[in-house]
This record gives structure tokens, sequence and C-alpha cells, in this order.
């Protein structure tokens, strides 16, 4: 019995057309991009998916535990990659000395678009979970971004891909343990000179110390103030009674699009095309009243609150 994860991922990846793609995984070696290798594994045969594993080392540096850490993560990723016969890649970068979030994030993503260029590849997969999103938009809300800056982080955008970014921790976690992988804790993490670790590991526990489920509603929140969320998972705003007026206005157009034709293909809708989904949008800017239209051999009811085919 294949787990939630599995199912899942897979749905997705059917939603968003990632099928038959080339797939540069990052893995450092932690849990999350673990768990990421493992799940896109079991995803690449029935998505015919052909992947790559890219190990960044992030250099040198002046703590023996750190350059340590660097050096056993380097070999169990390639352990890994070994026993799972996935190609592994590892840029020079051991003798780089770099010292700040942003040399690292730079470092890795200048090196991702060179192995994703090398090998002619579509993808590059990153294992940021639930957490690590609320952590970026925190970050970009304290450097004073406005409603774009919060929509950086997606699921897919068609360079980048999150597969683990609706998890949680604590079910990564559990997934680990279920399939018996193995991991390495970065013992960088805990040192609160970074922004993103002063943040997870200080001021979001004295949160939710303070106020039990305060962190939970403080991502809530966040959410429902970003439009560009409901681009990551249609259950949010499509249900049984129709595509939802409300949140459909809300996106950007091509999100808009992407939501109609999502709704379309779950009605075994064919021959659609771009004048068909311009047609019911400008319909859905009228008065939010009852009325239909006649399209595509189908009748379209706008109610108060959703669009549905009848």
């Amino acid at each position: 019995m294949k787990s939630h994860f599995f199912n899942k991922s897979l749905k997705l990846f059917k939603e968003y057309k990632i099928q038959n793609k080339k797939i540069i995984i990052g893995v450092s070696g932690g849990l999350d991009s673990i768990v990421l290798l493992d799940l896109l594994k079991e995803l690449s045969s029935p998505c015919q998916l052909k992947l790559y594993i890219i190990y960044i080392h992030h250099g040198d540096s002046h703590q023996n535990k750190i350059k340590n850490y660097r050096d056993k993560a380097k070999k169990l990723v390639l352990s890994v990659s070994q026993k799972k016969e996935l190609e592994f890649l590892s840029p020079k970068t051991e003798n780089q000395l770099l010292k700040s979030e942003e040399e690292f994030r730079k470092l890795r993503h200048t090196q991702f678009k060179k192995a994703l260029k090398s090998k002619q590849a579509d993808i590059i997969s990153l294992a940021h979970n639930q957490q690590d999103l609320l952590e970026t938009r925190l970050i970009q809300l304290i450097r004073g971004c406005g409603l774009q800056g919060l929509e950086s982080m997606s699921y897919y955008d068609n360079l980048y891909l999150r597969p683990l970014i609706f998890f949680t921790r604590k079910q990564i976690y559990d997934y680990a343990l279920k399939e018996k992988l193995k991991w390495l804790e970065d013992p960088s993490n805990k040192d609160n000179k970074f922004l993103r670790n002063w943040i997870r590991n200080k001021w979001l526990k004295d949160l939710e110390n303070k106020r039990l489920g305060a962190v939970k509603t403080l991502s809530r929140s966040l959410e429902v103030l970003i439009p560009q969320k409901y681009n990551l998972d249609m259950e949010i705003y499509i249900n049984s009674k129709g595509i939802k007026r409300k949140f459909l206005i809300e996106l950007s157009l091509k999100d808009q699009k992407r939501v109609l034709a999502f709704y379309m293909r779950k009605f075994f809708l064919r021959g659609y095309g771009h004048s068909h989904i311009t047609e019911i949008l400008k319909h859905n800017e009228r008065a939010k009243k009852t009325f239909s239209i006649e399209l595509l051999k189908k009748t379209w009811i706008f109610t108060k609150d959703y669009i549905k085919i009848r």
C-alpha cells in the first residue's frame, strides 16, 4: 500500500503535468532532502522521470565539526545515489570559504543551474517543507517585501519544484522512520547567528510557548493573505460545488486560466482553448447573481459564490 506522501504527490504531478521530465534533485544529506530523494525515486516509474542527484559542498570552514559534517554528508549522498542507481553530481566547491546565508544560497543555485544546462534537464527539485515556507515568508516580511515577495516560494513554477511544501516536519520525519532512511543533522542549523535559524529555533518556539497553536494560526493567516497560495493546491478553491468565484477573482490572470483548465479536465472536456477560458473569465466579472451560459456543449451556472458545470 502506497503512502499518503506518494498518493498526494502522484496526484499533484499529474495535475501539473510533471511527466517525462529530467529532474535535478538538490540533496544535502539532511532529513528533508533524503526523503525528497526517496519520494522522487518512487515517483520516477509512474511519471517516467529521469533523475540526477546533486550535492553542493558548502566549502571549507574554520570549525572542524562543520567541515567534517559536509564531507560526511557528501559521502552519504553518494552512497544513497549509488544504491538507487542514480547519477551523482558534485561540483568542486570544497576550497571556498563562505560565511553568510546569502553566499550559500547563491552557490547552490548557481551550481543547480549549471547542472540543469549540462544534463539538459527540465526541473530543479528542492526539499522545502511547510515550515520552510513559513520561515521564508517571515524573512521576506522582515526585509520589507510586498505580496510578490511572499509569493516567491511555490510548489512548481516551471523551473523549481518543491514536492514537500505541503508536508510538515513531523510528517517528513515519520515517513523517514517508516522507510528506514538514514540522514545527517547539520550542526550549523543550531547556530542562531543566521536569521532563519533564530526564527526557527528561538522566535517561533517562544511564540508557540507563549500562545499554543500560534505558529499554525500565523501560517494560515499568511496563506489567506497571499492569493498565489491558492495556485498550490487546487482543493483549496475547487470543491464539489464548483469553483469559488471570490478566490478566482483574487488570482492573477495566468492562475485564473490554470484553475479553469484544471476544472475542465475534471469534467473530461475536450477541445477547449484560450477563447473559451477568456469567455468564462469575462462572465465571472459580472455582478454576483445567478445566470447561465452555454459553452462547449455544457451549461455553466454562475451563482453568487460558485461557477459550476451542470
